[in-house]
């Protein structure tokens, strides 16, 4: 276990052996259960233990030794260890990994170890676009929610099948809204203290989103409720804050989503707002939370709605404390651009020291296309409050 050990171990072929020791003794399940987890804990160069056969071997033991549940679970986690690369997930993939953890997960479904071994050996594979057909054809997606559902009570179990959805969400267009109400239980169940837990199901619930339906279904059982109350209860951790105004900018991006969130008590600007004013010298949240606020103000009924909430003092602020950060600016930028409606607003976001900032964007920035664009077009709106 410690680094040291593992370095002295890896400079005298103990990597090279035990892959020779898994192609010896392919009818030994004890050795081979044995192998993985030194492989796995020694975390060796895996590229060339790929090159050596690793692989092939690996997915022998598992088509082999399925009755034997220790060693399937530990090469599974050996497995999700090799996928890691890319080059390892191509071959894996070619060789029918995808159907060999489909077969283990039918086999050992009320096995929560095993099922979290295979929901991380799925989530090395997805690792690439090109591999995720190969995962959706062997009915992989399905099987994920399905272990979710049945160990809703195990958060690691929740957290990795988030994980897992967030990278497969566009394949979940035919469950797609059994996935979004197992991703809202995994969220709910992982919200009494585990953080992480909590960013993956957000990030699930951001892929899952890009599906209209979905979307929906979310805003039905009160999604932004949800996210409320985590961000009360998570109200120090900007992880937690940053990831929800990821997925709620995601949700946001269908126009008539937008309108009902905007409907709601506390609706999404309000909330977003807040969130933003609370955290603004914390630049994880602010870079998550201004495209939210941003894409919120295109909507120019809503715009009036926005200036009630302080929507101009609080967009410059962002600005001015996050001067470097270019994707701050474009979208402090575009958001004032936006909410320069009426003489009262420009003068309200002139007497913020709105021209100010827009001054320094454009200085801090001058390569960047989009502020260079942007930049002249808040000052000339700004300016007819000036002359006005």
């Amino acid at each position: 276990k410690p680094l040291a050990n593992r370095q002295e171990l890896i400079k005298y072929g103990v990597g090279e052996a035990l892959v020779v020791t898994m192609k010896d003794h392919r009818d030994d399940a004890l050795v081979l259960e044995a192998a993985c987890t030194a492989l796995r804990n020694i975390d060796t160069d895996l590229n060339s233990l790929m090159k050596m056969g690793a692989g092939e071997y690996l997915l022998e033991a598992l088509r082999t030794h399925t009755e034997k549940p220790k060693m399937v679970e530990n090469a599974c986690c050996l497995l999700r260890s090799l996928g890691r690369s890319l080059v390892n997930t191509e071959y894996l993939i070619a060789n029918g990994a995808p159907e060999v953890v489909r077969t283990i997960m039918i086999k050992y479904q009320t096995n929560a170890r095993i099922q979290l071994s295979c929901l991380g050996a799925i989530w090395s594979l997805c690792n690439r676009e090109e591999n995720k057909p190969a995962l959706w054809k062997a009915g992989l997606p399905s099987l994920v929610l399905e272990a979710m559902e049945r160990h809703s009570y195990d958060p690691m179990v929740g957290e990795v099948g988030c994980i897992v959805i967030s990278g497969l969400g566009r394949y979940y267009t035919q469950m797609k809204l059994g996935a979004c109400e197992t991703v809202v239980g995994a969220i709910k169940a992982s919200s009494y203290g585990n953080a992480r837990a909590l960013i993956y199901g957000c990030e699930a619930v951001r892929a899952l989103s890009t599906i209209g339906v979905v979307a929906h279904k979310l805003v039905a059982i009160d999604i932004l409720g949800i996210l409320v109350d985590l961000c009360r209860s998570f109200s120090k951790d900007g992880r937690v804050i940053a990831s929800v105004c990821r997925a709620l900018y995601s949700l946001c991006l269908k126009e008539d989503v937008r309108n009902r969130l905007q409907c709601l008590a506390p609706d999404i600007g309000e909330f977003s707002l807040k969130l933003l004013r609370t955290h603004l010298g914390t630049l994880r949240v602010v870079h998550a939370c201004v495209p939210l606020i941003m894409l919120l103000s295109t909507d120019a009924a809503y715009v009036p709605t926005l200036m009630e909430l302080d929507c101009g003092t609080i967009i410059v602020k962002a600005g001015d404390l996050h001067p470097k950060n270019v994707e701050v600016q474009k979208g402090v930028l575009v958001t004032l651009l936006n909410i320069c409606a009426t003489e009262d607003d420009r003068k309200d976001i002139l007497a913020e020291g709105g021209m100010n900032t827009v001054n320094s964007a454009v200085k801090n920035h001058p390569e960047n296309e989009l502020v260079s664009k942007y930049g002249p077009l808040v000052v000339s709106k700004l300016k007819t409050a000036i002359v006005q």
